[in-house]
């Protein structure tokens, strides 16, 4: 067995972390609006979100080694929603919004998700009834909006009650990617916060 030494930051969170601090005004992602014009948000502004989500989902019972689902494109809340759920030991479990609806279940029921962000109403509408199929799916949240039952709802609660981060180990799970393969079930793979 390779023996190896990793430097800091060897996980996700610190890096993340080690970024917010050192560039906080900087630009740090960019989505494009209506007229295709790029509109930033700084580090700063994307960690006190990821700050906020991960205390909310604290409040909620997320804690280490609990995956977190999410049915999306990628955006800056795809990537808020990553850190906060890394920066509590959990791991994160991505799903195309083109996938088939039975995908979608497949992958909730096999990696154990216990919350669930969407990115649409209509993606919430195909999916509102895994809770009473899946026994480990808890709570699915909307991503959009500022009402009850979406990923602002938890940030507000998150910001009343902070919540510090856990620095995973480099062997922890980060993220569970599953493969769309040509037959059969999708394959969960692991990677982990030093990949």
């Amino acid at each position: 067995m390779a023996q190896f030494q990793l430097d800091k930051p060897d996980n996700l969170v610190e890096l993340f972390e080690n970024s917010v601090k050192k560039f906080p005004d900087r630009p740090f992602l960019g989505t494009k609006n209506k007229q295709g014009v790029y509109e930033w948000v700084t580090y700063r502004e994307v960690g006190r979100r990821v700050d906020n989500l991960r205390a909310g989902l604290a409040g909620i019972g997320v804690k280490r080694g609990d995956a977190v689902g999410i049915i999306s494109n990628n955006s800056t809340d795809w990537a808020v929603g990553h850190y906060a759920t890394v920066g509590l030991g959990a791991f994160w479990v991505p799903m195309y919004e083109a996938e088939l609806t039975h995908v979608w279940e497949y992958i909730v029921r096999d990696s154990g998700i216990k919350v669930l962000f969407v990115s649409k109403p209509e993606i919430a509408e195909k999916v509102k009834d895994f809770p009473k199929r899946i026994p480990t799916l808890e709570k699915i949240y909307l991503i959009p909006g500022t009402g009850s039952g979406t990923m602002a709802e938890l940030e507000q609660a998150g910001e009343k009650k902070p919540v510090k981060s856990i620095h995973p180990e480099p062997e922890e799970v980060a993220v569970l990617v599953y493969t769309s393969g040509t037959t059969g079930d999708p394959k969960g793979v692991l990677l982990m916060h030093m990949n």
